[in-house]
Protein backbone atom coordinates (compact mmCIF):
# COMPACT_ATOMS: atom_id res chain seq x y z
CA UNK A 1 0.00 0.00 0.00
CA UNK A 2 0.79 3.47 -0.66
CA UNK A 3 -0.01 6.72 0.18
CA UNK A 4 0.63 9.20 -3.20
CA UNK A 5 1.98 12.57 -3.21
CA UNK A 6 2.87 14.21 -6.86
CA UNK A 7 5.45 16.92 -8.18
CA UNK A 8 8.85 15.14 -7.92
CA UNK A 9 7.62 13.60 -4.80
CA UNK A 10 5.02 11.59 -6.93
CA UNK A 11 7.94 10.54 -9.01
CA UNK A 12 10.22 9.04 -6.63
CA UNK A 13 7.41 7.55 -5.10
CA UNK A 14 6.94 5.71 -8.21
CA UNK A 15 10.42 4.91 -8.72
CA UNK A 16 10.60 3.73 -5.00
CA UNK A 17 7.72 1.23 -5.98
CA UNK A 18 8.76 -0.25 -9.14
CA UNK A 19 12.65 -0.93 -7.18
CA UNK A 20 10.82 -2.26 -4.50
CA UNK A 21 8.67 -5.08 -6.85
CA UNK A 22 12.16 -5.94 -8.58
CA UNK A 23 13.99 -9.19 -7.65
CA UNK A 24 17.62 -9.05 -6.33
CA UNK A 25 19.15 -9.54 -9.68
CA UNK A 26 16.78 -6.71 -11.77
CA UNK A 27 17.83 -3.82 -8.76
CA UNK A 28 21.54 -4.32 -10.02
CA UNK A 29 20.70 -3.85 -12.92
CA UNK A 30 18.76 -0.35 -12.35
CA UNK A 31 21.54 0.17 -9.75
CA UNK A 32 23.74 -0.07 -12.93
CA UNK A 33 21.95 2.06 -15.15
CA UNK A 34 20.97 5.42 -12.85
CA UNK A 35 24.46 5.11 -11.19
CA UNK A 36 25.63 7.67 -9.11
CA UNK A 37 21.73 8.70 -8.71
CA UNK A 38 19.32 6.94 -6.62
CA UNK A 39 16.12 5.82 -8.23
CA UNK A 40 13.87 8.67 -6.34
CA UNK A 41 16.79 10.95 -8.47
CA UNK A 42 16.93 9.31 -10.97
CA UNK A 43 13.04 9.44 -11.37
CA UNK A 44 12.50 13.19 -11.40
CA UNK A 45 15.79 13.69 -13.75
CA UNK A 46 13.96 14.35 -16.47
CA UNK A 47 12.08 17.21 -15.35
CA UNK A 48 15.09 18.97 -14.37
CA UNK A 49 16.75 18.18 -18.00
CA UNK A 50 14.01 19.38 -20.07
CA UNK A 51 14.92 23.11 -18.78
CA UNK A 52 18.11 22.51 -20.25
CA UNK A 53 19.29 23.55 -23.52
CA UNK A 54 20.91 20.44 -24.36
CA UNK A 55 17.39 18.42 -23.41
CA UNK A 56 14.92 20.65 -24.38
CA UNK A 57 13.72 18.86 -27.00
CA UNK A 58 12.77 16.09 -24.71
CA UNK A 59 10.01 18.43 -23.73
CA UNK A 60 7.32 17.00 -26.37
CA UNK A 61 7.93 13.74 -25.08
CA UNK A 62 6.09 14.32 -21.47
CA UNK A 63 2.90 14.72 -22.87
CA UNK A 64 0.16 13.37 -25.59
CA UNK A 65 -2.21 15.81 -27.44
CA UNK A 66 -4.42 13.13 -27.74
CA UNK A 67 -8.40 14.25 -28.70
CA UNK A 68 -11.00 12.14 -26.73
CA UNK A 69 -11.91 8.84 -26.95
CA UNK A 70 -9.10 8.18 -29.95
CA UNK A 71 -7.87 4.61 -31.17
CA UNK A 72 -4.30 4.93 -31.83
CA UNK A 73 -1.26 2.91 -31.49
CA UNK A 74 1.80 4.13 -29.64
CA UNK A 75 5.06 3.34 -27.99
CA UNK A 76 7.73 5.28 -25.86
CA UNK A 77 10.16 6.92 -28.08
CA UNK A 78 13.71 5.10 -28.30
CA UNK A 79 15.72 8.64 -27.84
CA UNK A 80 19.38 9.13 -29.21
CA UNK A 81 20.98 11.13 -27.32
CA UNK A 82 24.72 10.51 -28.69
CA UNK A 83 27.05 10.15 -25.64
CA UNK A 84 28.54 7.62 -23.95
CA UNK A 85 25.24 7.46 -21.81
CA UNK A 86 22.65 6.65 -24.07
CA UNK A 87 21.93 3.50 -22.06
CA UNK A 88 21.34 5.12 -18.69
CA UNK A 89 19.56 8.20 -20.47
CA UNK A 90 17.32 6.03 -22.11
CA UNK A 91 15.69 4.09 -19.36
CA UNK A 92 15.79 7.56 -17.24
CA UNK A 93 14.61 9.05 -19.90
CA UNK A 94 11.51 6.50 -20.89
CA UNK A 95 10.54 5.66 -17.01
CA UNK A 96 9.85 8.85 -16.00
CA UNK A 97 7.41 9.74 -19.15
CA UNK A 98 5.67 6.20 -17.92
CA UNK A 99 5.51 7.66 -14.39
CA UNK A 100 3.68 11.09 -16.25
CA UNK A 101 1.39 9.37 -18.15
CA UNK A 102 -0.67 8.04 -14.89
CA UNK A 103 -1.51 11.18 -14.53
CA UNK A 104 -5.03 11.51 -17.03
CA UNK A 105 -4.30 15.42 -18.16
CA UNK A 106 -0.70 14.40 -19.92
CA UNK A 107 -2.73 12.37 -21.96
CA UNK A 108 -5.28 14.46 -23.50
CA UNK A 109 -6.00 17.25 -26.28
CA UNK A 110 -7.32 19.64 -23.96
CA UNK A 111 -6.39 23.17 -23.01
CA UNK A 112 -2.82 22.40 -22.71
CA UNK A 113 -3.74 19.75 -20.38
CA UNK A 114 -6.04 21.84 -18.52
CA UNK A 115 -3.07 23.91 -17.69
CA UNK A 116 -5.11 27.03 -18.67
CA UNK A 117 -8.51 26.42 -16.89
CA UNK A 118 -8.64 28.07 -13.72
CA UNK A 119 -10.92 26.95 -10.98
CA UNK A 120 -11.05 26.86 -6.97
CA UNK A 121 -10.59 23.94 -4.65
CA UNK A 122 -12.10 24.27 -1.05
CA UNK A 123 -11.14 27.64 -1.52
CA UNK A 124 -7.35 27.38 -2.95
CA UNK A 125 -7.50 28.78 -6.64
CA UNK A 126 -5.59 26.09 -8.88
CA UNK A 127 -6.14 24.58 -12.52
CA UNK A 128 -7.32 21.87 -13.72
CA UNK A 129 -3.78 20.11 -14.59
CA UNK A 130 -2.79 21.28 -11.11
CA UNK A 131 -5.69 19.20 -9.58
CA UNK A 132 -4.74 15.87 -10.67
CA UNK A 133 -1.17 16.56 -11.09
CA UNK A 134 -0.39 17.92 -7.12
CA UNK A 135 -3.86 18.21 -5.30
CA UNK A 136 -5.86 14.55 -5.51
CA UNK A 137 -3.31 12.24 -4.89
CA UNK A 138 -2.60 14.19 -1.74
CA UNK A 139 -6.05 12.57 -0.60
CA UNK A 140 -5.42 9.17 -1.74
CA UNK A 141 -3.87 7.19 0.78
CA UNK A 142 -3.45 3.03 1.46
CA UNK A 143 -3.09 2.69 -2.28
CA UNK A 144 -3.67 -1.05 -3.14
CA UNK A 145 -0.69 -1.80 -6.14
CA UNK A 146 0.75 -4.64 -7.89
CA UNK A 147 1.96 -5.12 -11.32
CA UNK A 148 -0.63 -5.80 -13.67
CA UNK A 149 -0.24 -7.14 -17.47
CA UNK A 150 -0.96 -4.25 -20.14
CA UNK A 151 0.36 -2.86 -23.02
CA UNK A 152 1.18 1.21 -22.94
CA UNK A 153 -1.58 1.68 -25.93
CA UNK A 154 -4.17 0.14 -22.96
CA UNK A 155 -2.88 2.52 -20.16
CA UNK A 156 -2.72 5.65 -21.80
CA UNK A 157 -6.10 4.80 -23.42
CA UNK A 158 -7.55 4.47 -19.62
CA UNK A 159 -5.62 7.37 -19.14
CA UNK A 160 -7.13 9.47 -21.90
CA UNK A 161 -10.67 8.26 -21.16
CA UNK A 162 -10.42 9.36 -17.39
CA UNK A 163 -9.22 12.70 -18.71
CA UNK A 164 -12.31 13.03 -21.07
CA UNK A 165 -14.50 11.97 -18.60
CA UNK A 166 -13.53 14.79 -15.76
CA UNK A 167 -13.22 17.77 -18.08
CA UNK A 168 -14.07 21.22 -16.37
CA UNK A 169 -14.64 24.42 -17.67
CA UNK A 170 -12.96 27.64 -16.61
CA UNK A 171 -14.31 29.06 -13.20
CA UNK A 172 -14.92 25.48 -11.91
CA UNK A 173 -15.52 25.04 -8.29
CA UNK A 174 -14.55 22.10 -5.79
CA UNK A 175 -15.81 22.17 -2.20
CA UNK A 176 -14.96 18.95 -1.11
CA UNK A 177 -12.23 17.42 -2.73
CA UNK A 178 -12.68 13.82 -0.39
CA UNK A 179 -16.33 13.46 -1.83
CA UNK A 180 -15.10 14.55 -5.76
CA UNK A 181 -12.73 11.94 -5.10
CA UNK A 182 -15.04 9.24 -4.42
CA UNK A 183 -17.70 10.08 -6.46
CA UNK A 184 -15.00 10.16 -9.92
CA UNK A 185 -13.88 6.45 -8.74
CA UNK A 186 -10.33 7.99 -8.76
CA UNK A 187 -8.58 5.83 -5.95
CA UNK A 188 -9.60 2.71 -8.33
CA UNK A 189 -8.00 5.10 -11.34
CA UNK A 190 -4.44 5.71 -9.59
CA UNK A 191 -4.53 1.73 -8.27
CA UNK A 192 -4.85 0.20 -11.80
CA UNK A 193 -2.49 2.81 -13.54
CA UNK A 194 0.11 2.48 -11.13
CA UNK A 195 -0.07 -1.34 -11.05
CA UNK A 196 0.08 -1.03 -14.93
CA UNK A 197 3.33 0.99 -14.85
CA UNK A 198 5.04 -1.27 -12.51
CA UNK A 199 4.30 -3.96 -15.36
CA UNK A 200 5.58 -1.88 -18.23
CA UNK A 201 8.57 -0.06 -16.33
CA UNK A 202 10.04 -3.79 -16.17
CA UNK A 203 9.99 -4.63 -19.90
CA UNK A 204 12.53 -1.44 -20.16
CA UNK A 205 15.32 -3.89 -17.83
Amino acid sequence: MVQLSFGFSFHATLGCLLYDTLLPFEQKTVDTLIYPLTIEKASILADRLKFTKEYAYTRKYHYNSIPCNTTFNWDLPQLNFNTSLDSKLNFIFRLHYLQDFIQPFHNVKYQRGGNTIHGIVENHPTTLHKLWDTIIPMYIKDAKTKPKNTTIKEMITASNKMACNNLLPSNFTITNITKYIETHDIKSYFENRISEYLFLARQFL
